[in-house]
């Protein structure tokens, strides 16, 4: 059966009353956030200040909503042409509102940026520069931040129109094998078979849009080396040797690796109906092109990083890591000194002899030996868990380090509250009442001296 007039008549309305609620439910939500944003403002004499980043927000959140609305509007115009006319009539006002709202929704999410942006429009050089790539300082700070961005924003918008034309393309095939031959088939309205529909644009554009946005991001990934420690290393030295003898060199494979896979899925949309009858036949000789494409990406994703970079790491790395990485330890301790401003400290030594020096005895029974901490607080959660946890519903979620007065002296402690776990409060005697009345808060706490231990180790 086919849509009356009256019938679409009353959804178009229907639609309408939706889509209207939806904007007042918003602008209420927009606008009492704004307002006392504003008052906060002005009273604190930072009006300006607001305006300004508002401004911004707004230019972004039109610019991002406009690109995608028209970038949406344009696949609709190929997607028309795959649909029967009937069906591509019925939903081609669904479809444009739908992208009007997905276009509100990127461009409020892209205008979250707006800092990122005026970063990028006002900045300035540090005058110092990596000891890696030789980039100023700024670059990291800017320039970097606001070239992932526009990546992302891509990758979204392609990511967007790919899951739309699958999507509106499969829903539109599906209606037209329920309505059948209520549809005119004639040569003029026959809809697209899947095999052109998977060669239109909307579907090959995203590809080729991800897959360069794909080898972008890996590419600039090589950066991150510069603030992220190296999983196999045990000693944090930033780029450590293994990231700057192997991991940013093979950046380069790796951007390779993207764009192979790119191609590799460009090539089996472009060649479908070829490979289903190789398929159907048995030709694999016929594939070995992308054969070896899909063992090539398998080996520079899989086997080079995780056997070669870790048999490399595991046997010349950590067996002289000390060696081996103190080159790059003073890089990043020089760096650290730099950046906080301690790279002009006179270092002067201090020797232990004198009136003030102690003996061996002396220093023992020092305040300061006696409360020095041996307890290594990182396990004592999973310690306290096991021993404390009188109750399912008792739970330990970190723990502190703290100091007490005791007597005359101040002691080092580890501390930790036994706090309630709400799903697991019994349910008996009624959940509301247990979660709002009885179990409420934790109760209690766990104290352990940092200076001492049992025999075995645990905490007293």
């Amino acid at each position: 059966m086919s849509f009356s007039d009256k019938g679409q008549g009353i959804l178009k309305w229907v639609l309408y009353v939706v889509i209207i609620l939806a904007a007042i439910l918003g602008a209420i939500s927009i606008t009492s956030g704004f307002i006392m944003d504003y008052y906060w403002f002005n009273a604190v004499g930072y009006l300006q200040v607001f305006m300004k980043n508002i401004r911004y927000q707004l230019v972004i959140l039109f610019a991002a909503w406009f690109i995608t609305v028209a970038c949406l509007f344009l696949t609709w115009r190929t997607l028309r042409k795959a649909l029967p006319d009937q069906i591509a009539n019925t939903g081609g006002s669904f479809f444009k509102i739908f992208s009007v709202f997905i276009g509100f929704g990127v461009g409020w999410w892209f205008k979250g940026h707006y800092f990122t942006v005026l970063k990028f429009l006002n900045q300035a050089p540090w005058g110092v520069k990596d000891p890696v790539f030789s980039n100023d300082i700024s670059f990291y700070v800017f320039t970097l931040p606001m070239v992932r961005a526009a990546l992302g924003f891509v990758a979204v918008i392609s990511g967007i129109i790919l899951v739309l034309s699958f999507f509106t393309y499969g829903l539109g095939k599906s209606s037209e094998a329920e309505l059948g031959g209520e549809i005119n088939q004639s040569s003029e309205t026959n809809s697209w078979e899947p095999i052109r529909f998977l060669k239109s644009w909307p579907i090959l554009g995203s590809i080729i849009a991800l897959t360069i946005v794909g080898a972008a991001f890996t590419w600039l990934g090589r950066f991150s080396y510069l603030w992220q420690f190296d999983a196999g290393s045990s000693i944090p030295s930033g780029a450590s040797y293994m990231a700057v003898h192997y991991l940013i060199p093979y950046t380069w494979v790796r951007v390779l690796g993207v764009i192979l896979f790119g191609i590799l899925i460009l090539r089996v949309l472009l060649n479908a109906e070829e490979y289903r009858e190789y398929l159907e036949f048995g030709d694999w000789s016929s594939l070995k092109t992308e054969v070896i494409m899909f063992i090539a990406i398998i080996i520079i994703f899989v086997i080079i990083p995780g056997g070669v970079f870790g048999a490399i790491n595991t046997l010349n790395v950590q067996p002289n890591e000390p060696g081996i990485q103190e080159e790059y330890l003073e890089r990043t301790i020089n760096s650290t000194r730099q950046a906080y401003n301690l790279d002009g400290i006179t270092k002067l030594p201090y020797g232990a002899e004198g009136e003030n020096a102690l003996t061996s005895d002396e220093a023992l029974a020092s305040t300061t030996v006696k409360n020095a901490r041996i307890v290594d607080y990182r396990p004592l959660t999973q310690t306290y868990r096991e021993k404390q946890r009188l109750r399912l519903y008792y739970e330990f979620h970190d723990v502190d380090v703290d100091r007490y007065q005791n007597g005359n002296e101040k002691n080092l402690a580890i501390i930790s509250g036994r706090e309630i776990d709400i799903e697991s409060v019994p349910t008996r005697g009624g959940e509301w009442q247990n979660r709002h009345l009885i179990y409420t808060h934790g109760f209690g706490a766990v104290l352990s001296p940092a200076n001492r231990v049992e025999p075995d180790g645990a905490p007293v």
